[in-house]
């Protein structure tokens, strides 16, 4: 469909003039049939987690990371809520290594919903080799740059072993880095 990104509307907010699709149905099927990749048989699923059975494959990493359940800003009923910049405790990490020995790629997808981030506020994909006890960046969301607040975005991130050292103890982050508790980054299906 090429559609990336599309607005959050809820019943009584948002704008006409919003350049973005409305989404007018359930999020998730509007997700379902728009969005969501048909599987490509050259890629091995290493992950697939839609939250709706908890933080499943994934770590929360304290107070301001949240399995959040209120539905409003997931696809389905549940996703990953990350908020503040408090560091490890606003982030969340895959709760097993990857093994990525002989491998030259990572496709890395998922949706993000930011709410309320200020100018300046950021989130970040981040990328371990030795199991997540150092981090390096795989990508840094800046707002006002990269993203707006009240979009969902499908975000398609793929790395290779020529940029990142693919060992049999990787790990992958999403961390928030904004700079109060109600700056939210909602993350869900990845």
């Amino acid at each position: 469909a090429g559609i990336d990104c599309w607005h959050h509307i809820e019943e009584g907010v948002g704008h006409a003039e919003s350049p973005y699709v409305p989404v007018l149905a359930n999020q998730y099927e509007f997700f379902d049939k728009y969005l969501k990749p048909a599987p490509d048989a050259a890629w091995t699923v290493l992950v697939d987690e839609d939250f709706e059975s908890g933080f499943g494959a994934f770590v929360d990493g304290g107070a301001n990371a949240i399995l959040y359940t209120e539905g409003t800003y997931s696809i389905d009923s549940q996703c990953l809520n990350l908020e503040d910049g408090n560091g490890s405790v606003s982030a969340a990490w895959l709760n097993s290594a990857l093994d990525l020995t002989g491998s030259t790629d990572l496709k890395i997808e998922f949706t993000y919903l930011p709410i309320t981030f200020n100018s300046g506020d950021n989130w970040l994909v981040e990328f371990s080799d030795d199991g997540g006890s150092s981090w390096s960046t795989i990508k840094y969301y800046l707002k006002g740059t990269d993203f707006d607040n009240d979009t969902r975005c499908w975000e398609k991130l793929t790395i290779n072993s020529d940029g990142f050292n693919f060992t049999n103890n990787v790990n992958i982050r999403f961390r928030c880095d904004a700079n109060g508790a109600g700056d939210d980054v909602y993350i869900d299906n990845v």
